[in-house]
């Protein structure tokens, strides 16, 4: 009877310990990608959907039937973070 009380004690500290590795993972998870936000913000304009995270780079342009950026996007896009 013991073991099997302390058995059950030992399995709820672990799942305790589970949920709280899990909060402090989502939270990290959270700072991670706000500060990820702030980054961005300061290069292009950014806003969170439930979809993810939306970029929006209007000067990243390409020419007309083809698949290289023009100079001016070039430039832009060695400003973000890498």
């Amino acid at each position: 009877m013991l073991r099997a009380q302390q058995a059950a004690e030992e399995a709820a500290r672990l799942r305790q310990q589970t949920k709280e590795q899990r909060r402090q993972a989502e939270q990290q998870q959270a700072q991670l990608r706000k500060q990820l936000q702030e980054q961005l913000n300061a290069i292009t304009q950014t806003r969170e959907t439930a979809r993810g995270l939306i970029m929006s780079i209007p000067d990243v342009l390409f020419d007309t039937a083809k698949y290289t950026l023009r100079s001016t996007a070039r430039e832009r896009l060695e400003h973000f973070p890498q």
